[in-house]
């Protein structure tokens, strides 16, 4: 396990390093092309420490868009102004770091490489200290906006990364903490306080409110994993579990679930991978049902295959199944299956293979039988 740990840290670095090397890169050269004029200044030095925080820590409030331009732009502008203002290079300095320090806090875009943009045009050349306010746009607001439109490819795209953070869907077991839903109701905290406690420190925390949620989360999975011992989801899975496939006929599939009192059926492709799960209820969304009519006749209607090409309602299951599956690996422990069951409020997930193969299912009941049986055995020794 701490080798697994280690190799995933190796190659979070190493794609972090890469990211670093491809943006500044990317930017050198495009500002290359775009400034003109001799003597040009392409690349202020602080956009160094800028990519390392955007790649390295993207869920980092430091990292996120408005963090790196504000506080850019922002020392920039400052560093500018007080450069003009206090000939004497020790007053000048400090105060351009503790002048932008605070506004970059006050303006909610703290981005500590923004205190070394502010000391720029007070310790570099003549040259630099020449272009006056035009620094804010050239180099400084060209490089930042170069940088800040890579990091939007990479690590939103290329990575698969949320950023900026919180903006995207999360893995199937981080959804459970949308921002918009109540993230620990089980033990009593709501978003909200999360937010509040953050903001109520004294002093600064490089965490999000969602970040923090999730490493509680987590800790309370370890300690349920740590009591309950390596009990595995393979463990308590039921094995043969009745499926169907994209292209089955809806009437066959009720007729499954119905004579196998199943609540859902797994979706698989010809490989045997999940793409899919269709529950009673996907059955009985995909039919208008108008107040007095008979429940019955309209049902049977629905499942019931037309015979023709063309038909007006869905024939077959994959035009009614949810392809947002949630499935855990067979090897995962069963702890894992709790946030999935408790605040995402599944009823039954699909276990899988490392090819993302079906090989069982775990319904809510038999999870609760699990713990019961375990807590009833751990009572009787």
């Amino acid at each position: 396990m701490r080798q697994l740990v280690m190799m995933t840290q190796f190659r979070d670095a190493l794609v972090s390093s890469v990211a670093c090397f491809i943006a500044i890169f990317l930017v050198s050269y495009s500002c290359n092309e775009i400034i003109s004029g001799p003597g040009k200044i392409i690349l202020v030095a602080s956009l160094g420490a800028s990519s390392v925080i955007i790649f390295a820590i993207p869920n980092s409030p430091v990292a996120q868009p408005w963090a790196c331009l504000g506080g850019q732009v922002i020392s920039a502008f400052t560093g500018v102004s007080i450069g003009l203002l206090f000939p004497d290079l020790i007053y000048a300095a400090a105060f351009a770091v503790g002048i932008s320090a605070l506004l970059m806090m006050l303006l909610r875009c703290l981005h500590p490489p923004g205190a070394a943009t502010a000391l720029a045009p007070i310790v570099a050349d003549q040259q630099l200290g020449d272009l006056g306010f035009y620094f804010v746009l050239v180099p400084v607001g060209l490089n930042i906006v170069i940088l800040l439109i890579l990091a939007l490819i990479i690590n939103r795209w290329l990575l698969n990364r949320d950023y900026p953070s919180g903006s995207k869907v999360r893995s199937s077991q981080q959804q459970f903490l949308d921002q918009e839903s109540i993230v620990l109701s089980h033990v009593g905290i709501l978003d909200e306080d999360l937010k509040t406690a953050l903001a109520q420190h004294d002093g600064f925390i490089d965490v999000t409110s969602q970040d923090l949620a999730l490493l509680f989360n987590k800790m309370e999975a370890l300690s349920f994993q740590r009591k309950q011992g390596p009990l595995l989801c393979r463990d308590i899975m039921v094995a043969e579990v009745p499926t169907v496939e994209f292209g089955t006929d809806i009437e066959a599939a009720w007729i499954l679930l119905h004579t196998q009192l199943l609540r859902a059926l797994p979706v698989l492709d010809r490989t045997g991978r999940v793409i899919g799960i269709v529950t009673r209820n996907d059955f009985l969304k995909g039919f208008d049902l108008t107040p007095y009519a008979s429940f019955q006749q309209r049902f049977k209607n629905f499942i019931h295959k037309m015979g023709f090409l063309h038909s007006g309602k869905p024939e077959a299951v994959g035009q009614i199944m949810s392809d947002k599956v949630a499935s855990i690996s067979a090897d995962e422990p069963i702890a894992s299956l709790i946030p999935l069951m408790a605040q995402q409020l599944h009823k039954q997930v699909p276990i899988v293979d490392n090819q993302n193969r079906l090989v069982g299912i775990v319904y809510s009941n038999t999870l609760i039988a699990a713990l019961y049986n375990r807590m009833i055995y751990e009572n009787s020794v």
